[in-house]
């Protein structure tokens, strides 16, 4: 007769088959690991809403490199390398000028203007947009008479440009044949590590363009000279070479010259943030 059962072969360890439950020990691990990764995602959620939605300019260079930073607001112009033009500031052997990402907010303070100012204005910081790329936004009239101390307004963001008119009782640089001041103050090194300008002015002398304006060539002159220092104010400094208008003397230039436009165009090509 066939058997039903049978012994365990001898040698074998007979023991009952059941499901191993699993460990506290491996239990604790998953939760420990659990506990580890929730802070780390909830700041990586933090940083990126901070990075994202922070007013501050500081972050722009960190936007641009996850996407979301504001992109070049205007193509620098294609012109030759001709003529003679210099920078006022250099690092790294880099030009320093605006952000080309970002517009350049300006205001303007009327006091001491000659009739026509915002015409004259605007033609100007139009040659200069023309010449570079960059953009230039418009924030309206202002009282500021604070030129050349510039402050960082709240949660970091620059104060405008300042544009005005005073006498040589107001600011000595004025003193003499200066016709106008302008300049631009540089910000923290971005995290790439570059420097850009990030505020400045242009100061006018009002009794020289009260001469101008009674000239019937003069608005030549006055828009000539706003041009020249708003050259300045995003970078160019003066040359020995009466072709160019930051030649440092007005002796009747008809606009930019070529290294003019030259070096503007370098200015207006640089990286963003």
């Amino acid at each position: 007769m066939k058997a039903l059962s049978r012994s365990p072969p001898t040698g074998l360890d007979h023991r009952p088959c059941h499901t191993r439950p699993v460990s506290p020990t491996a239990r604790d691990r998953r939760r420990r690991a659990l506990e580890r990764v929730g802070p780390i995602v909830v700041t990586l959620v933090a940083v990126l809403g901070l990075v994202a939605f922070a007013p501050g300019a500081e972050f722009d260079a960190a936007r641009r490199l996850v996407g979301l930073g504001p992109g070049r607001l205007g193509a620098a112009p294609d012109v030759p390398d001709a003529g003679r033009y210099a920078f006022l500031t250099e690092v790294n052997g880099q030009p320093v000028g605006y952000d080309p990402c970002r517009p350049i907010r300006y205001e303007v303070n009327p006091a001491g203007a000659p009739d026509g100012w915002p015409d004259l204005v605007a033609r100007s910081i139009a040659t200069i947009e023309q010449a570079t790329g960059l953009r230039f936004e418009d924030d309206g009239t202002t009282t500021d008479r604070d030129f050349f101390q510039r402050r960082t307004a709240a949660l970091g963001r620059p104060l405008p440009v300042l544009i005005g008119w005073a006498d040589a009782s107001e600011n000595r640089d004025l003193d003499g044949d200066v016709a106008g001041l302008g300049g631009s103050s540089p910000g923290e090194p971005s995290p790439l590590g570059r420097v850009h300008y990030v505020t400045g002015s242009v100061l006018l002398d009002q009794d020289a363009y009260a001469r101008l304006a009674a000239r019937p060539d003069g608005a030549v002159e006055m828009q000539g000279i706003l041009t020249h220092e708003l050259g300045h104010l995003v970078g160019l400094d003066h040359v020995e070479d009466p072709r160019e208008l930051m030649n440092p003397s007005y002796v009747g230039q008809r606009g930019l010259g070529p290294g003019d436009r030259a070096g503007l165009a370098r200015l207006g090509a640089l990286p963003c943030g």
